[in-house]
């Protein structure tokens, strides 16, 4: 029996009661089912904090990219906008688009007056009245935007003046109709991004990598480094350092990860010290992965078709399993109980009482030697209808339908691949005609 304290209720409030007849606080026990989940949330969390990646592992089915986010959510739900976060975020091509209009009249450096000309795909046409049009580009103006570079003494030549009149406008006139646009904004969509892993995936298209460039001062393309996911979101990240910022990769292992990293194996060990990266962007060949990001990935232990992880990228992790279990009906959704169980059964010995417990139960008889239960089994999301979807009247159609096509196939693939032994066929042939 769980203590009772205050952490153990759920609280009703103004609920009616026929009995009672008037308003009145209504207090629900919390199931022990919840407060297992709620405890193991918690851990799941604090670990994350610890060690700032974590690999949420299991077989298919079990819900790890959804708890991939429900992580992220919890770590990120204190975030508050700030300018820095502004700063970084919102001072984009599209809202400086958006925000001028060609004949606006724009003030810079000694009172120098400038005038949009024009607003090109790449490049905001410029002049004043003792100059010919000049094509400061989006990306020199959002870099000054973000580092105040018109406060600099000195800074002339090229198209800087013209950078940092439009970069300085945008600061003064923008920042707080900005940061009110910026609070209605959700925090999942500002702080968290979500990427997946291919076996083609390479360090030049997570991290920093060599691209085709519009030419900023006229037509054609030049080549150049550019950061990549994670330099970028890195580099978010370090320019809000009062902000947690969550990268969530799914399907981790299906790349070669010790390629795709690169030097990153030890930034991820040692957050907030540069690391030389094989190409410069900016003038600079630094890469830091700062604190504030965590790192969530997730790995189908099933699948045996790509690559493990090795030992260095192993050690900067935190393996986290995530396994097949019984839930119920909610207001969410139906689950389909007996035909769970039966499949369960395949995978592990749940004896007498039929409690289904892939965290400490034995494998069955029915898996071969070189084959675990928490590695192969089918999770709880296979035997989920969701009733924004599916009605009460048409869930039994849909979990045959589930059985037939999507449950029976992958064990019947699991027996030709040798997961099971030859004594599961006639189990799986009985299930298989029953759904016939």
């Amino acid at each position: 029996v769980e203590p009772i304290n205050e952490s153990n209720f759920i609280y009703y409030a103004n609920k009616k009661y026929p009995s009672v007849g008037s308003q009145a606080p209504v207090i629900s026990y919390k199931t022990n089912l919840e407060i297992q989940k709620q405890n193991k949330m918690k851990n799941q969390i604090d670990l994350l904090r610890y060690k700032k990646q974590i690999i949420l592992q299991g077989p298919p089915g079990t819900g790890k990219t959804r708890l991939a986010k429900e992580i992220s959510k919890k770590i990120i739900e204190s975030n508050k906008i700030s300018n820095a976060t502004i700063s970084v975020k919102t001072l984009t091509k599209n809202y400086i688009k958006s925000n001028l209009n060609v004949g606006q009249k724009i003030e810079g450096k000694n009172e120098t007056i400038f005038e949009v000309v024009d607003l090109g795909k790449n490049v905001v046409l410029l002049k004043s009245d003792t100059s010919k049009p000049w094509r400061p580009s989006y990306n020199k103006i959002i870099d000054s935007f973000n580092n105040k570079l018109w406060k600099i003494k000195g800074r002339t030549g090229g198209f800087k003046s013209y950078e940092d009149a439009i970069a300085k406008y945008f600061y003064e006139n923008h920042l707080n109709s900005i940061n009110e646009e910026e609070q209605n904004l959700s925090n999942i969509k500002d702080f968290q991004k979500i990427i997946q892993f291919h076996p083609s995936y390479t360090y030049e298209d997570f991290v920093r990598g060599i691209v085709a460039l519009p030419n900023e001062e006229g037509e054609g393309i030049v080549y150049g480094a550019e950061n990549k996911t994670l330099a970028n979101f890195a580099e978010n990240a370090s320019n809000d350092s009062d902000n947690n910022y969550v990268l969530i990769i799914d399907e981790i292992n299906r790349a070669n990860l010790s390629s795709v990293l690169g030097e990153l194996i030890y930034a991820l060990e040692y957050r907030g010290e540069e690391v030389e990266s094989m190409y410069e962007v900016d003038g600079s060949q630094k890469l830091v992965l700062p604190p504030n990001l965590y790192i969530i990935g997730t790995m189908n232990t099933a699948d045996r078709s790509v690559g493990h992880i090795d030992y260095a990228i192993r050690r900067r992790f935190a393996f986290v399993d995530v396994l097949p279990e019984k839930l119920e009906d909610t207001e969410d959704v139906f689950f389909n109980t007996p035909n769970f169980i039966e499949v369960a059964k395949l995978f592990i010995k749940t004896g007498e009482d039929e409690v289904i417990n892939f965290e400490n139960a034995e494998d069955s008889d029915f898996l071969s030697n070189d084959f675990s239960s928490k590695d192969v089994a089918l999770g709880h999301s296979y035997f989920i209808a969701d009733r924004k979807k599916i009605s009460e009247e048409e869930k039994d159609n849909y979990f045959k339908m589930k059985m037939k096509y999507e449950i029976i196939p992958i064990l019947n693939e699991y027996l030709r691949d040798g997961v099971f032994n030859e004594s599961a066929t006639a189990k799986i042939k009985d299930i298989e005609q029953r759904f016939a």
